[in-house]
């Protein structure tokens, strides 16, 4: 699992944090980064969902009638062209900067999520650009370790 990666915040971070296979957190710290956002994406939360509920039985989206099927359906195909054709587009067309610092290009391991945390915390406190949720997620697992409620 990640907790976050370059695409993380319409691209603007700096690190790419997962579980690695061999147990512990793997830290990659980016080189480079994009010299401006690129046009956002449309949240996948804005998308209508047109009265639609999940049948778990046919696993499947269920719609009240087949014009809130068909309608759900042109939604979703426009929400796809534009995350294809102008969102993805134009991430490559941003040039790359190096970014500076002391920990560019760096990869770490950490055994455990504590110091992966304490890691990011420093990395984030030099300017590295990390999501706050990623930090959250790692905190609410370190919290988790530390009194025993791990799943």
């Amino acid at each position: 699992m990640s907790y976050c990666r370059w695409s993380s915040n319409n691209w603007q971070c700096d690190v790419y944090v997962y579980d690695d296979v061999a147990g512990g957190l793997t830290t990659h710290v980016a080189a480079r980064r994009r010299i401006v956002p690129p046009i956002p994406d449309i949240p996948w939360e804005w998308i209508p969902r047109f009265g639609a509920v999940w049948d778990n039985e046919q696993c499947q989206a269920v719609y009240p009638t087949r014009c809130h099927e068909w309608a759900a359906k042109i939604a979703f195909r426009l929400f796809s062209l534009w995350h294809r054709y102008v969102h993805m587009a134009t991430v490559h067309l941003i040039p790359l900067k190096n970014i500076g610092m002391d920990y560019d290009g760096h990869s770490f391991y950490s055994e455990d999520v504590d110091t992966c945390l304490d890691r990011l915390r420093l990395l984030d406190a030099m300017g590295y650009k990390i999501p706050k949720q990623a930090l959250l997620d790692i905190e609410t697992e370190a919290d988790a370790q530390r009194t025993g409620d791990e799943p």
